[in-house]
């Protein structure tokens, strides 16, 4: 492995057995975004095994190491606002997705649907409620392909998102400036 392991977590960091399934993707899909909000992992957009658009979000229980319908007490979320590959999805405040960049997936017949608009734009969900809206935001720069991590001033209780790396869409070029 180019990371200089085995690839193989040690054997005191892995899932425990489940049954067949258990852990594997309920559908293909390739290119997502993940993120945890408690016990819950929920996966966003990506493409399908024919590089169709996925706008449903899938949520796993860490718990129960299960697939759900409906993470908990929380209402199933409702498809993505905006369907959307190679971008970030990262969690804030204990409630919410906030999925950020990436590619127009499915159709583009409007400004709103361009890769462009997409890739620099955010949408955010809420899992109390499963409801999606878009964000005023916008990045600086559209980019796909792109790491993002959430950061909270231990001082001010400030919270930010930082977005860095990737590949600036209108460029076509990996960028190394941050955005936060």
């Amino acid at each position: 492995s180019s990371c200089g392991s085995s690839g193989r977590p040690p054997a005191h960091k892995r899932l425990p057995p489940t049954d067949a399934g258990g852990c594997s993707l309920p559908s293909g899909r390739y290119r997502l975004a993940a993120a945890r909000l408690g016990p819950v992992v929920y996966v966003a957009g990506g493409s399908g095994p024919e590089g169709d658009p996925c706008p449903e979000v899938l949520c796993f229980n860490t718990l129960s190491h299960r697939w759900e319908e409906e993470p908990g007490s929380r209402p199933r979320p409702g498809p993505m606002a905006t369907p959307r590959y190679g971008h970030e999805v990262v969690g804030v405040l204990g409630r919410y997705l906030i999925c950020i960049g990436g590619r127009a997936a499915g159709i583009r017949e409007s400004e709103q649907g361009s890769d462009a608009f997409v890739a620099a734009s955010a949408d955010v969900l809420d899992v109390a409620t499963g409801r999606w809206a878009k964000l005023p935001c916008r990045l600086e720069q559209p980019r796909i392909y792109f790491g993002a991590a959430v950061v909270t001033c231990p001082l001010t209780k400030v919270t930010v998102v930082v977005v860095c790396g990737g590949s600036a869409l209108a460029l076509s070029q990996a960028t190394t400036a941050s955005e936060g």
